[in-house]
């Protein structure tokens, strides 16, 4: 619990600083005269940094996945059953025996439409 706290502030702390920085530097900067090329700059690294937060969400999804050993088994658990990998009931015949509940379903059912 605590690795997770601690790679989640570290986290919080890569993403948002930069993005906090040229916040500032763009809004200290907004009534100062800028040629177009300048402008265009300006522009794409604040969509670059824009972007760059994104990773701030999805290192939420890592933090809990390098610091969680139970998280790590449910997703690997859930990708195999969405990817239909690694389940053994798939293509398998069942004797009699284990498909017994079944049968007696199907028993029941053509008991009661009688």
């Amino acid at each position: 619990m605590t690795l997770m706290a601690l790679l989640q502030i570290i986290n919080v702390l890569v993403f948002t600083t930069p993005f906090s920085i040229t916040n500032a530097y763009f809004l200290a900067r907004a009534n100062f005269y800028k040629d177009a090329y300048y402008q265009a700059q300006e522009q794409f690294a604040q969509l670059f940094f824009n972007v760059f937060l994104a990773g701030l969400y999805v290192g939420s999804f890592y933090c809990y996945y390098i610091g969680s050993k139970q998280y790590r088994q449910q997703v690997s658990y859930a990708l195999k059953k969405v990817l239909k990998c690694g389940n053994p009931e798939r293509n398998r015949v069942m004797p009699l025996g284990e498909n017994f509940c079944l049968a007696t379903t199907r028993q029941l059912q053509a008991v009661s439409l009688h």
